[in-house]
């Protein structure tokens, strides 16, 4: 749980990991570092601009609250998703995530929550990351599907 007697300005998240960088993140359309309080669109290490939207849902697929879920609230709880930890599983090593926080009178705190994943060698090792990364973009373009179609039955 996290909270701001004051309310929660914002919440920065950065990620830093042993195996994971920021070009393999941009490609699944995920920054490096974020503010949970305000999504925001970035151009990833190959000059892909990735939509404030898109963003968003990148980030929400991954289990994050985000945005009005954040802002100005005085608690809330970060639930590490089956989804992200699966993501985690084909990059072996140390997995940091570095979250600060800022309350609206302005004061910051900054934790990391450490997650390692074992090492698993060879052929073996690599099968896992693609298959990862595949699961993790599948899913992706699952929920754009689906948002898809709700505003179409909507309109």
């Amino acid at each position: 749980d996290i909270t701001a007697q004051t309310g929660i300005k914002s919440l920065d998240v950065t990620i830093d990991c042993d195996n994971l960088d920021a070009r393999e993140l941009g490609t699944m359309g995920i920054p490096a570092r974020f503010d949970l309080c305000n999504i925001e669109g970035f151009e990833d290490t190959n000059g892909t601009m990735h939509p404030a939207e898109d963003v968003r849902e990148a980030i929400s697929a991954l289990g994050f609250p985000i945005e009005d879920a954040v802002k100005d609230k005085p608690s809330i709880r970060l639930k590490i998703d089956k989804m992200f930890t699966r993501l985690l599983t084909g990059f072996p090593g140390n997995n940091n995530f570095i979250l600060t926080v800022t309350e609206n009178n302005g004061l910051s705190t900054t934790k990391t929550l450490k997650y390692y994943v074992l090492f698993i060698s060879g052929s073996m090792g690599q099968q896992c990351r693609r298959l990862t990364i595949w699961l993790c973009w599948q899913q992706y373009w699952m929920l754009r599907l689906m948002r898809f179609l709700w505003y179409k039955e909507r309109t």
